[in-house]
């Protein structure tokens, strides 16, 4: 009888240490999930690794280790000569040359009041940056009528007004590529433009005012944005990603939760930034990525690991790679609770120093493929080894943030190990990251579209206006001249008033410009 009770004392001990375990693992796992939201609200969102605690635990060599820059990340070595210069000297900035001179002369009472008795012997010019505000103006056209002095039969005559945006429009193209700019560079919402307009200039435009000549351009400009998205896609190789955007959806009561789906395409190695292009959607499903890349895509995908991208490829035969950033967030931010992911992120740096390397020596497609095979290929087969054997010896709890980085990365092999078979292929997608950061200053600022259909319309000016950052342009001056020239052209000429076919003629003198535009 002794020894069934001390059976069942055994049974009940061994069954409350597996409770205990448990519980002790949900605890963990929530305990991460709370700081997680912590860090995510009041943290540091940089993923910096040190440098030096990777080279002293032996992770990261000091020939991996990328070169500063001035501003203290990887970048290029000629900044170390500079970085010696004496900073008091890098804060003296001489103003740009093609600024316009508006020079004044002072004179010292003394010469003002005799000035026969003074030689001019030298002068002291400083410079100093000044500012005209911006000015609002009416243009009254004029157009006098005729009649013949020798035929006063014949009707009179005048001069006809050219294509316009619209009849009796109350604005011209400068200013509705103002506000333009001011929403969707300048990330200005309407209302605080009106309420500028009248506080500081006295004209008292409604915000639906400004909103129709908004949605007018958008409406003009869409051929030209098919131009820019066409472009785009004419390549074998993209990166996409989406960001929500709130939208109003009439009797709903609330904000409905809409998508830019934004398609980069990264410019061979060695080249500037490549063009891309916004595409707005109500919801985030597979059909919507095959209205965004059409029918007839056929090129290299890169994309973070949602499910709809993988359906979509896998639909259309299209080959998938991922993206490096994802995975190495997902092991940062497991770090703080499992000193073992700092090895995984040391190898994920030693990757990311062979690719700065890469881009600071502008190498060709050929030569990355040749750097990456005898370089980044040994890291990624030793990491898999690693990820694989911790996870098959269930050293980290697959519901921790260890595990599931581990699992997320193991399930995406294959995908993330692209880039070093394809000279093309990026190791991230941080490109099309990059580019849709401004839509994101946007939106805090705006906070949403006002209906579904807008969507698009805010798509379309965006990029446009990310087209002309790109470029170097002045978006002001090319919405002034395309809509200017909008109303006149035909559907063949449409392609010459992307930002990238209007470039010459807009870094051009002012009275080129000038002419174009008239």
């Amino acid at each position: 009888m002794s020894e069934d009770r001390e059976a069942q004392l055994l049974e009940i001990i061994a069954r409350q240490k597996d409770e205990i375990a448990a519980l002790e693992n949900e605890t963990r796992f929530l305990k991460e999930k709370i700081d997680a939201l912590v860090r995510r609200v009041f943290g540091s969102s940089s993923e910096a690794l040190n440098t030096a605690q990777l080279e002293l635990e032996g992770l990261l060599g000091k020939a991996d280790a990328p070169a500063p820059e001035e501003n203290g990340t990887a970048g290029a070595g000629h900044r170390c000569s500079e970085a010696k210069e004496d900073p008091r000297r890098a804060h003296r900035q001489r103003l740009p040359e093609h600024l316009p001179v508006e020079e004044e002369v002072v004179v010292p009472l003394e010469v003002q009041a005799d000035p026969e008795g003074f030689r001019r012997i030298g002068e002291e010019v400083s410079e100093r940056l000044d500012y005209r505000p911006s000015r609002y103006l009416r243009l009254r056209t004029v157009r006098p009528k005729f009649v013949s002095v020798k035929d006063k039969s014949a009707a009179p005559v005048m001069a006809l007004v050219g294509p316009q945006l619209a009849e009796k429009l109350a604005a011209t193209p400068a200013m509705i590529a103002h506000v333009i700019v001011g929403k969707y560079a300048d990330h200005l919402p309407l209302y605080r433009q009106a309420a500028i307009l009248q506080d500081r200039h006295g004209l008292h435009t409604t915000r639906q005012t400004l909103c129709d000549w908004v949605m007018l351009a958008a409406r003009w400009m869409r051929l030209v944005y098919e131009e820019v998205r066409a472009n785009v896609l004419r390549t074998d190789y993209v990166q996409v990603d989406e960001t929500p955007i709130r939208y109003i959806e009439p009797g709903s009561g609330r904000c409905q939760t809409g998508y830019f789906c934004t398609v980069h395409r990264p410019a061979p190695p060695g080249h500037p930034r490549g063009p891309s292009f916004y595409q707005w959607h109500a919801s985030r499903s597979g059909d919507c990525l095959e209205r965004v890349l059409g029918r007839h895509f056929s090129a290299t995908l890169q994309c973070d690991g949602y499910a709809a991208y993988e359906s979509y490829a896998r639909r259309r035969g299209l080959i998938v790679a991922a993206c490096w950033a994802h995975a190495r967030r997902k092991f940062h931010q497991a770090k703080d609770y499992d000193p073992g992911m700092v090895e995984v992120l040391g190898q994920i740096a030693r990757l990311y120093a062979i690719e700065e390397r890469l881009r600071r020596g502008a190498a060709s497609v050929d030569e990355r493929l040749g750097i990456r095979q005898r370089e980044s290929l040994p890291i990624l087969n030793a990491l898999h080894d690693l990820l694989t054997q911790w996870q098959s010896r269930r050293k980290y709890l697959p519901r921790s943030a260890a595990g599931q980085a581990i699992a997320y990365t193991l399930s995406l092999w294959k995908k993330l190990s692209l880039f070093a078979h394809d000279g093309r292929i990026e190791i991230d997608s941080n490109l099309v990251e990059n580019t849709i950061r401004p839509t994101a200053v946007g939106k805090k600022n705006w906070l949403f579209v006002g209906a579904e259909g807008a969507g698009q319309n805010s798509a379309i000016l965006f990029t446009l206006v990310a087209e002309c950052r790109r470029l170097g342009l002045n978006p002001q001056d090319y919405f002034t001249m395309a809509l200017t020239r909008l109303p006149s052209a035909t559907t063949k000429s449409v392609a010459q008033l992307t930002p990238e076919a209007l470039a010459p003629v807009l870094r051009g003198s002012e009275s080129d410009a000038a002419a174009c535009a008239a």
